[in-house]
């Protein structure tokens, strides 16, 4: 962490966006998983305000990071309505590891995509995702068929809601 960063609850208000190795940043803001610089603690902030979570507990010790995220009272709500979310760690927290282990990596993808933007569509998906509209439709179709995801709403003017991991 750069000294000007030290404390790192630093991160979460502006600061001076300083990539620790200038080249690898370079590869991944040029392959486009990096939108802007400097906006990824403010993004997270925006996130957790939406869904009404906690911010992540941040340290730095020894020239590594960690990240501690706490379940949010939403994710918390989930996790009693559907008990194929629970899976607690020797700690008490809950991981995604029941859904992660039965999800395929773009099933994971879409619900991630579903989980910032409800509304979000197919065009929209294919494009963040790299693959081909007719897959994305195919696994939404099977992702639907299996009850993980449902669409509310008209075509033009629904949305995606989460319903249940695959087991």
């Amino acid at each position: 962490m750069p000294d000007v960063l030290t404390p790192a609850e630093k991160l979460f208000k502006k600061h001076p966006s300083l990539p620790r190795n200038p080249n690898i940043a370079t590869v991944f803001f040029r392959s486009g998983m990096v939108e802007s610089w400097g906006r990824g603690y403010e993004k997270v902030t925006e996130a957790c305000a939406a869904f009404d979570a906690s911010l992540p507990v941040v340290e730095a010790d020894f020239g590594g990071l960690m990240v501690r995220v706490d379940e949010s009272s939403k994710y918390r709500e989930l996790r009693t309505t559907h008990s194929s979310l629970q899976n607690p760690n020797e700690t008490g927290a809950t991981t995604f590891a029941t859904i992660n282990a039965t999800l395929s990596e773009i099933e994971i993808q879409i619900i991630a995509l579903i989980s910032t933007n409800n509304k979000i569509t197919l065009d929209d998906i294919a494009s963040q995702t790299d693959k081909h509209r007719a897959t994305i439709a195919r696994t939404i179709r099977n992702m639907k068929d299996a009850g993980i995801i449902e669409r509310s709403g008209s075509k033009k003017t629904g949305h995606w809601r989460i319903v249940h991991s695959k087991q």
